[in-house]
C-alpha cells in the first residue's frame, strides 16, 4: 500500500512540477530550458549577400564575443582578415564557425571576389 501511495506522490509532483507553458522572453532573447536566454549571436554576424553586398559594412562586437559571417551569395567566399590572421572560406548558404577576436581595435577584411570587404569594430 505504501508503495502505491509513493507512486500516487511521485506521479502528481512530477505533475506539478511541469511548467505548462514557455516564458515569455524580451527581444534578444529565447526561451531554453524554461528560462530566457540572452541570442548570443542572432546580430553578430556579417552578411555576404547576392552580388557582394556586405551588411553590416561595418560590424561592431565586443572583445572575445562570439560574431560569424554569413555567405547568402551563390558562390563560395574566402574571408581574410587584412592582417592575415584568419582565413575562412564559406560555401553558398552557410555561415562561418564562431570567431572571437580578443584585442580592440579596427579590423578590416577582404572577401573573395568581391570588389570590397568591411571591418570589424572589436569594442
Amino acid at each position: 500500500m505504501r508503495c502505491v501511495l509513493a507512486g500516487v506522490l511521485l506521479l502528481a509532483s512530477c505533475h506539478l512540477a511541469d511548467d505548462p507553458e514557455a516564458p515569455k522572453c524580451a527581444p534578444g532573447s529565447h526561451a531554453e530550458n524554461g528560462r530566457c536566454q540572452g541570442n548570443l549571436v542572432a546580430d553578430a554576424r556579417a552578411t555576404i549577400g547576392k552580388g557582394c553586398t556586405i551588411e553590416p559594412s561595418t560590424l561592431v562586437v565586443k572583445a572575445r564575443t562570439d560574431f560569424m559571417f554569413e555567405n547568402q551569395d551563390d558562390v563560395a567566399h574566402v574571408v581574410t582578415l587584412m592582417n592575415g590572421k584568419l582565413v575562412e572560406e564559406i560555401a553558398p548558404g552557410q555561415t562561418s564557425r564562431f570567431i572571437q577576436i580578443s584585442a580592440a581595435g579596427s579590423f578590416p577584411y577582404d572577401v573573395s571576389g568581391c570588389p570590397s570587404g568591411g571591418t570589424i569594430a572589436v569594442e
